[in-house]
């Protein structure tokens, strides 16, 4: 790892937010940090209402809007790549830091970012862990993906992460699956019912939540906590220290403005 710039990174204590203003503040304190005017930040969120997001190059066209309407979900696409996820009674990070903090290699650096989530979780008392096993990407749901940098608990994910690189920042983001709710993400995918039979008995097989595994809930400011804690614990070894702050004018404003241009526009939502 390259010299970071400055030991002193910035905590921001989570904000609950429609899904496109979501990746509207994670995009402006990308570009903030980018040109100087913000610290490296740390930051939680939860989206209201629920929504679903897709990746940067994931087509729209198998999306039921029909349904996601009724349901009340919003939708957007992220900057970052994988496929669709829904944020429903899930916790999100973002991690929006220095490309010359990390390992050069993409994977090496998600590998590194995801102790972090693995020290939390373990907090929590599960037993997580990355994969251990080479990619399988799948086209419909992010929670099918298997990643080498995933974290499991009992070889099922837990947590999917995404990244985009801008001007020397890594922005990465993921969730932590609080309940399992991949029936509703699927019933937001214009499928066969058979396939979706068989999408939701493969998805039960894959992916896990902390309540299955806990067998009770977790409120989600203690999971904030303990999630803080590992990533403090993470980036102290480095000299990295988390102090609390909150979004700039500049940082404010420029969501405001990427939302209003890009992430609640169709043209960018939605393509074919």
């Amino acid at each position: 790892m390259k010299k970071v710039y400055t030991n002193v990174w910035r905590l921001i204590d989570k904000i609950d937010d429609n899904a496109g203003m979501q990746m509207a503040i994670d995009e402006a304190i990308a570009i903030s940090c980018s040109k100087g005017k913000s610290l490296p930040t740390l930051r939680f969120y939860t989206f209201e209402p629920a929504g679903i997001t897709i990746g940067y190059h994931q087509k729209s066209n198998n999306f039921d809007f029909d349904e996601i309407n009724r349901k009340g979900f919003g939708f957007v696409r992220r900057m970052t790549g994988g496929t669709a996820v829904l944020h429903k009674d899930d916790l999100v990070y973002a991690l929006i830091i220095p490309e010359d903090f990390l390992p050069l290699k993409i994977v090496d650096a998600y590998k590194y970012l995801s102790e972090g989530l693995i020290l939390g979780l373990n907090n929590l008392g599960l037993n997580s862990y990355k994969r251990n096993k080479s990619s399988k990407r799948r086209e419909d749901s992010c929670y099918l993906n298997e990643n080498p940098y995933d974290v499991v608990v009992s070889d099922k994910k837990i947590s999917g992460n995404a990244q985009a690189r801008i001007n020397g920042i890594v922005l990465q983001h993921g969730t932590i699956i609080t309940k399992n709710n991949i029936s509703e993400l699927l019933d937001c995918i214009i499928l066969q019912s058979e396939n979706r039979k068989i999408l939701l008995n493969e998805s039960l097989k894959k992916i896990t939540s902390i309540e299955d595994e806990l067998q009770k809930s977790i409120s989600l400011k203690g999971l904030e906590n303990e999630m803080r804690c590992g990533f403090e614990k993470l980036f102290r070894e480095k000299g990295i220290v988390l102090k609390r702050g909150t979004l700039s004018d500049y940082e404010l404003n420029l969501a405001k403005k990427l939302y209003d241009e890009k992430y609640s526009r169709d043209n960018w939502n939605y393509f074919l």
